[in-house]
């Protein structure tokens, strides 16, 4: 059974400057994502948390394949996830939002789930598709049908 708790950083206890964590996402991730689109994955989420005074930068580096759906042809299609992004987090008294930062109240935890999952569909291009020619053949002769030169 997934637990999300699992993702939880208790970033008020870092007494060094600097952690890593390291995550092994498989096929119950996303199986508590009822509308993603990924259906299955296997990736490693790489997190480096930097300390600077009250702020925080966090580093989710991504590696491995996720499988989503071709947007030409609707079949599975395995995508290749390799990327490296980075959020600023602050820590504050009581819970606050802007688009500047990731703010985590001083009596909770970082949860890096929400994190690692945008993280991870950010990396899919909006247009994914198949090769040329390993597209569904029966869907490619149906489009075929539509196409004006």
């Amino acid at each position: 059974m997934f637990d999300m708790n699992s993702y939880k950083f208790d970033i008020n206890a870092l007494r060094n400057p600097e952690a890593e964590v390291h995550f092994k996402i498989g096929d119950d991730f996303f199986e508590q994502k009822p509308y993603s689109p990924v259906q299955k994955g296997q990736l490693d989420a790489y997190i480096t948390i930097t300390k600077k005074e009250k702020e925080f930068n966090v580093q989710v580096a991504l590696r491995g394949s996720v499988l989503t759906t071709c947007t030409r042809c609707m079949g599975d299609l395995n995508y290749d996830i390799d990327s490296s992004n980075e959020v600023a987090v602050k820590l504050v008294e009581s819970h606050r939002e802007d688009d500047d930062y990731i703010y985590v109240a001083k009596d909770d935890e970082l949860d890096l789930e929400p994190l690692i999952y945008d993280f991870i569909i950010l990396s899919i291009p909006e247009r994914h598709v198949h090769a040329d020619g390993e597209c569904n053949a029966e869907m490619e002769s149906q489009l075929k049908q539509y196409l004006i030169n």
